[in-house]
């Protein structure tokens, strides 16, 4: 039976973090999208999209986690 048709094994994810709210996961998505864009075309100005929101993430994670 598992020749034919195989057991499928899932990954369980963690909880998420406690000061995770919506506008810090559009970030991480907007930060994502950035990074695929420059990971299809990679030129500098790709490259200044990515790293301008990646900070913008690190910067509202600090504050989120502070409060």
């Amino acid at each position: 039976m598992d020749e034919h048709a195989p057991i499928k094994n899932r990954v369980i994810k963690n909880n998420q973090v406690p000061f995770m709210n919506g506008s810090l996961r559009r970030a991480i998505n907007v930060k994502h999208m950035y990074r695929r864009i420059f990971d299809k075309y990679r030129t500098s100005a790709n490259w200044e999209m990515y790293r301008i929101h990646r900070n913008h993430v690190v910067q509202l994670r600090t504050t989120c986690a502070k409060d």
